[in-house]
């Protein structure tokens, strides 16, 4: 599956944790990219490798940046890149450009091919998406425009990023004023393609990889369109093509499942299999589901408890493999993850444990070598990630802290699984952007 950068599927919220052995030993060691861009900062992406650097790719953000020419820096964030090194330590921050000076940028996300994706501020205020490239990383950004309007009238006004492919092909928002379509930037472009018919408020959810030029598959979530009034509020998960005249976009919407209110989709693999939730008449109202093809209805995936009770549930990842991450509820209220191998038949279904014994696990990253990159609380009731292997199902491998500090917030997995990013406190309370290299 592409990578999302923004977006996400409805997630069940607070998810139940299964008592499981916490493993001794870390699952690697944090280290800083130090703070050249910043005093404050956090990792938001990474990659497995780049062809310009040979390594993995990271980048993030960060508040209080060293001024550039003069400028004032109060109050701005100022997007960076680094490399994970080849040797064992992390490359310094390069900050990146603003689109305008003496204002903010973020960056989101990174690929292999090099393409950097995040949002800048025009001088006007207005948020806008942008793309960098690590070939050039002293150059400004360029914008990922907006739809334009007939002879220069109706042109949308600023974009947005939903999530990328590793060749580099952007999904995203075109905004006009209260409505949006769907678009694509194909890689090294600025310029978009239309998804979606104009303004229909499609939302773009994920990309399908590929690996020569072209405009990719796309997989989006629209609201129902129709005479239908028990329909009304309802969402239609849609796949889009660019088999139409001209290479246009051609929408299919998925069947949702037979005892399904609507569906949403989530993520596509390379497989073209689906993953996503459905919403249900009756308890427990939320179902992970997953379309085995484009061309089938959803099936719901019931996850039980001891009494057989079903719970409420959310999908939460997919690789390429069949195998999905998913969310779910217990009902006193807990939230808990599981891994499931839609790959067999039937499938299979491991629960993974919590760091601690009776507190919530949330999935943060699935990797295409399934490692499942988590965040809990640890013994000290502070927010921690930890690595979980299918191998060893009842083990939980905490990522260590940094810098004395007493969590951490390691959030983001690379698509491989071979690198997580996030931040860190230390025990001055200073937030540092943090790499672990996964085992």
């Amino acid at each position: 599956m592409g990578k999302v950068v923004i977006w996400a599927a409805p997630c069940v919220a607070g998810v139940a944790a299964m008592t499981g052995l916490f493993a001794p030993a870390h699952a690697a060691t944090l280290q800083s990219f130090g703070h050249a861009a910043g005093a404050q900062c956090v990792a938001t992406d990474v990659s497995d490798s780049s062809a310009v650097v040979g390594s993995g790719a990271v980048v993030g953000t960060c508040s209080k940046p060293p001024s550039i020419a003069g400028e004032s820096t109060n109050g701005l964030a100022a997007a960076w890149y680094a490399t994970t090194g080849t040797s064992g330590t992390p490359g310094a921050q390069i900050r990146l450009q603003p689109l305008v000076s003496g204002h903010s940028c973020t960056a989101a996300g990174v690929t292999m091919s090099g393409r950097i994706i995040g949002s800048c501020d025009r001088a006007s205020g207005v948020s806008t998406g942008v793309h960098w490239t690590d070939s050039a990383l002293s150059a400004p950004p360029v914008e990922l425009s907006p739809l334009p309007g007939l002879l220069g009238l109706g042109a949308d006004i600023s974009t947005a990023a939903t999530g990328y492919n590793q060749f580099g092909s952007v999904i995203g928002q075109s905004f006009a004023d209260k409505a949006s379509t769907a678009v694509v930037w194909p890689r090294g472009s600025g310029t978009p393609v239309q998804v979606s018919t104009r303004n229909d408020d499609c939302i773009a959810t994920d990309v399908m990889e590929q690996s020569a030029a072209g405009n990719p598959t796309i997989l989006l979530n629209c609201p129902y369109v129709g005479l239908d009034a028990s329909l009304r509020n309802t969402v239609v998960p849609q796949l889009a093509t660019p088999t139409g005249l001209l290479g246009a976009y051609v929408m299919t919407p998925l069947a949702k499942n037979s005892s399904a209110t609507d569906c949403v989709a989530q993520s596509i693999n390379a497989t073209s299999r689906i993953a996503g939730s459905c919403r249900l008449p009756v308890a427990p109202f939320v179902v992970a589901a997953t379309w085995a093809s484009p061309s089938g209805a959803a099936a719901i995936i019931n996850v039980r408890d001891a009494n057989n009770l079903v719970l409420a549930s959310a999908s939460e990842g997919l690789n390429d493999l069949g195998h999905m991450v998913i969310s779910y509820e217990t009902a006193d209220g807990r939230s808990n993850a599981g891994f499931i191998d839609l790959s067999v038949s039937p499938a299979t279904f491991k629960r993974l444990p919590p760091l601690h014994p009776g507190t919530n696990v949330k999935i943060a990253g699935l990797g295409e070598n399934d490692l499942v990159l988590v965040l809990g609380l640890n013994d000290g009731e502070h927010a921690q990630a930890a690595v979980w292997n299918p191998v060893s199902p009842s083990v939980l491998t905490p990522v260590p802290v940094y810098g004395g500090g007493t969590g951490n917030a390691v959030s983001t997995m690379s698509k491989g699984g071979s690198y997580a990013v996030g931040a860190a406190v230390d025990s001055s309370h200073v937030v540092n952007a943090v790499v672990a290299t996964l085992p």
